[in-house]
């Protein structure tokens, strides 16, 4: 809290109720700056702000006034303070309270010290502790809990230093944004949920960030249940790299596996049988036909090159190239990329002679046939990735009548997988990993020259994938120093201006370098901002 607010906060407190203008002339301020933190408190829930008066909730304002009366409240309620404080029922050493707040520690050290002179915490040995004084350590608990958006009836679910998660009984107003179950009318799927959801502090929600929030928040298979309702709902629409970095932030990406498995057809403990996830989606009308097992046969190209009218050539990748290759043994779906919009149009009318319907149109055009497998069709892309010649001249062609695939290699297709980040990818990455014959230093580069055509940071979700990978299957990843010494800057700046970390240690969560290395990147970087 600023002094100014503290101050009022003290009179309105003695007063227990008093004029604006009465307090106004107490203090020597303007009208319009009480006002102004006048309506900051009573959005606080600190005060209860009227029509030319204010008064102040008794419990806290006489545990405010008695305080008071013992310690120099602007000292205790001022800026972090009451954070720091709220870290001290137990004998804490500094550097772990630093680390726990994101505050340097000889910002912490300089205040515990003039605050052990004031007699309101204690210094034992290397720790300090906050006084037993019961009434002290109320009002503290009491206030950080206002000041990190957690209400008395608040039930937190996840915090750090940025977020946190909360519930509260249903139909309590709480500070933040409705977040998880609270806001699935939004997305046609209306339920009743018997408490809500909030993320502190508000910011606009991503269906990236509901169902991760769910994740963190779900109780029982009901609720997982129809947290692979959403999912499955959405699937083609969600940015699945943003859904992963999401999962890893909250720590979520275990269920996040599992989700994905379960929609796709495996049986998963936190969830219901598949046969009520079908009762849910005729419920929501919600349409699961292209998580049902359709087995790829290379036949269906076979079929396909037979009937077209000329010779056109696509480029395979995804699960059905992973089937050809031998990697592995079905897929649900055929990716399937065009250079040309004419060969495009080509083979859809091709495809539609056969049976095929269009099922959804947005950046991939979904074909979907009752017996054969579903086909995702792109144009001038290879998943998200564009087309650029270093990938077409390591293809292989196969033909099939007057249809030419051309078959991605095995470090492309691992690139594919890596930017799509999809745990069923992640999963495949694997397996190419371990069977394919991948040239690491392609890899990297071809990464590099798709990030300057996009002008996207693809190397942050690339190199925590690999990592996680390494990691998993406890191999050594070629180039993956390269990797890190060149991109190591694109991805600092990308945490910071995509995802708001500021603070080094968070950002080192991301990507594994040393926190003065990320905060030398992003000193540079102001530097250059201000030039």
């Amino acid at each position: 809290m600023r002094k100014n607010m503290v101050k009022i906060l003290v009179v309105v407190s003695q007063r227990k109720r008093i004029r604006t203008r009465k307090l106004c002339e107490i203090l020597g301020l303007s009208y319009a700056t009480v006002l102004n933190i006048l309506k900051e408190l009573d959005r606080m829930g600190l005060v209860k702000l009227g029509r030319g008066f204010v008064e102040a909730p008794p419990f806290l304002a006489d545990l405010i006034v008695q305080v008071n009366s013992k310690y120099p409240l602007e000292e205790i309620l001022r800026g972090s303070v009451p954070l720091i404080l709220s870290r001290l029922f137990e004998p804490k050493r500094v550097k772990d309270i630093s680390a726990e707040l994101s505050i340097t520690e000889k910002y912490v050290r300089n205040i515990l010290n003039a605050l052990s002179v004031r007699g309101i915490v204690e210094k034992l040995d290397d720790r300090y502790v906050l006084v037993m004084d019961p009434q002290l350590r109320v009002l503290v608990m009491q206030i950080t809990r206002i000041l990190e958006g957690v209400e008395p009836e608040a039930h937190v679910i996840y915090r750090d230093n940025y977020y946190i998660v909360k519930e509260v009984p249903r139909g309590h107003r709480a500070n933040g944004v409705l977040t998880a179950f609270s806001i699935y009318d939004r997305y046609g799927i209306p339920i009743e949920p018997n408490r809500d959801i909030y993320l502190y502090p508000p910011k606009r929600i991503s269906i990236e960030e509901v169902i991760i929030h769910s994740l963190l928040a779900a109780k029982s298979k009901q609720e997982y249940t129809l947290i692979a309702l959403l999912y499955a709902k959405y699937y083609y629409v969600i940015d699945h790299s943003k859904l992963m970095f999401y999962a890893r932030w909250f720590k979520q990406e275990e269920k996040l596996f599992q989700l994905e498995h379960y929609i796709w057809g495996s049986e998963e403990p936190l969830f219901l049988p598949w046969s009520e996830l079908e009762d849910l989606a005729r419920l929501y009308n919600v349409d699961l036909s292209p998580y049902k097992r359709k087995q790829f046969n290379e036949a269906i190209f076979r079929e396909i090159g037979d009937k077209l009218s000329e010779e056109i050539r696509a480029i395979l990748f995804g699960g059905a190239e992973m089937v050809i290759r031998g990697y592995k043994t079905s897929t649900k779906d055929i990716d399937i990329a065009f250079l040309s919009k004419q060969e495009m149009e080509e083979f859809i009318k091709t495809i539609e002679t056969l049976g095929y319907e269009q099922k959804s149109r947005n950046d991939i055009l979904v074909y979907e046939h009752k017996n054969k497998t579903r086909i995702d069709i792109y144009l001038s892309k290879i998943g998200k990735i564009p087309i650029v010649q270093r990938i077409l001249n390591r293809v292989m062609d196969k033909k099939y009548g007057r249809l030419r695939l051309s078959l991605l290699s095995d470090t492309d297709l691992l690139l594919v997988k890596l930017i799509s980040a999809r745990p069923r990818d992640i999963e495949d990455a694997k397996v190419i990993i371990r069977r394919g014959n991948i040239d690491w230093k392609e890899l990297v580069d071809t990464l590099l020259e798709v990030e300057f055509v996009t002008k996207h940071h693809y190397c942050l979700l690339v190199l925590t994938t690999l990592e996680q990978i390494e990691q998993e299957l406890k191999i050594h990843i070629p180039q993956k120093r390269k990797l890190l010494r060149i991109t190591t800057e694109h991805m600092a700046l990308y945490a910071y201006k995509e995802y708001g970390l500021k603070d080094p240690r968070d950002i080192r969560k991301l990507i594994n370098i040393s926190e003065e290395t990320i905060r030398r990147i992003l000193k540079k970087k102001k530097i250059s901002q201000r030039n």
